[in-house]
């Protein structure tokens, strides 16, 4: 496929970009949540712009270093399924592609 070069460059200057981005949105978001403390609404003038509420998210690894034997106490053993997605892509392949996920990605 020919693609128009203009648009190309486009996409490459923001690939390029996005990394710095992200860097840059994570920087500003740890100043954010120094700053909220507590508090779970930021507001700006008399908006709410920004919340900073619990979510339903346990930091596991910390908690095993910080109460190993109460860790230990609130461990179960747990059974799940899962795909065998191996498996799947070998036996019925053009199915597996069906399901795939696809991204673009510059050629470097």
């Amino acid at each position: 496929m020919q693609l128009d070069k203009a648009l190309y460059l486009e996409f490459e200057n923001a690939k390029r970009n996005e990394q710095w981005w992200k860097k840059e949105a994570n920087r500003l978001g740890a100043e954010i949540r120094a700053l909220a403390g507590d508090d779970t609404v930021v507001m700006v003038g008399d908006r709410r712009v920004i919340t900073y509420d619990w979510i339903n998210s346990f930091s596991e690894r910390p908690f095993k270093e910080a109460y190993p034997q109460v860790h230990e106490q609130y461990l179960r053993s747990v059974v799940t399924e899962q795909l065998d997605l191996l498996r799947l892509k070998n036996d019925l392949p053009e199915i597996y592609r069906q399901f795939q996920q696809r991204r673009l990605e510059l050629v470097k």
